[in-house]
């Protein structure tokens, strides 16, 4: 348990923390986050280029991956996440950039391997990083706007059964980022990274949520990652009312 803990506060030691000594944070963390996010479309068509690689796969994940980096920074410019906007020291700069770099590993194995995959492959990979951009953007948005005018515990809308809709998007659209390589490094490195990151701030979030008026029965009707399937449909059945007088009897 205790090197379980230990793992969760990497995250923290990567991007904020350092070697400790608050007088040493001296920019925020977005400028790493958002820069290597809006590099990823160039840097992507200059891998094509070097490689001489502009295949239909190569292209797909390009479109992909690019996609996601520029929506990212629509995102920061309309609902910019606080965490974000936290400094950190020059190591946790440096340590932070040798981080994203690993995010940009499947790009460049899909198209410095040339890999092909199959249209069917493709379309899959397509729709997991479609439905996944649409749950992140749609999440921070609704949270963004709604801590914006009235703080309090928000239990509705896209967070209504799930209270990690945010990550579990994010996590499905890099997963199709990583079956596209089709190779085992962006699930060895980037896809540990992230799960301590995620993990990290879901079990952050849960603690602070507890503190909140309404939390218990939240808790009750959504899940820690997963949308609460059971619910959604025990309740479109029988309406909530009667969902919980059944729990109750």
């Amino acid at each position: 348990m205790s090197l379980f803990r230990s793992l969760l506060k990497l995250p923290d030691f990567i991007m904020y923390d350092g070697f400790g000594g608050e007088n040493r944070k001296v920019r925020p963390i977005r400028y790493v986050i958002n820069s290597f996010k809006g590099l990823t479309l160039p840097v992507m068509v200059g891998l094509m280029a070097y490689h001489n690689n502009f295949g239909w796969t190569a292209s797909v994940y390009t479109s992909m991956h690019g996609t996601y980096g520029i929506f990212w920074l629509v995102k920061e410019a309309i609902c910019p996440d606080p965490q974000w906007q936290r400094k950190q020291p020059i190591e946790c700069t440096i340590m932070t950039s040798a981080v994203m770099l690993t995010y940009w590993s499947a790009g460049y194995l899909t198209i410095s391997h040339h890999v092909q995959v199959s249209p069917c492959y493709a379309a899959s990979c397509l729709f997991l990083h479609t439905a996944g951009i649409v749950l992140m953007m749609v999440t921070d948005t609704q949270r963004y706007f709604q801590l914006k005018y009235k703080k309090g515990l928000i239990s509705d809308g896209w967070l209504a059964r799930s209270r990690n809709t945010n990550y579990l998007g994010e996590t499905m659209l890099y997963s199709s980022y990583f079956l596209m390589s089709q190779h085992w490094f962006p699930w060895l490195f980037p896809a540990s990274t992230m799960a301590a990151l995620f993990i990290h701030g879901m079990l952050r979030k849960d603690e602070s949520l507890r503190k909140k008026d309404g939390a218990e029965e939240y808790f009750k009707k959504s899940w820690f990652f997963f949308p609460n399937f059971v619910g959604a449909v025990t309740d479109a059945i029988w309406g909530d009312n009667s969902f919980a007088a059944a729990k109750e009897e």
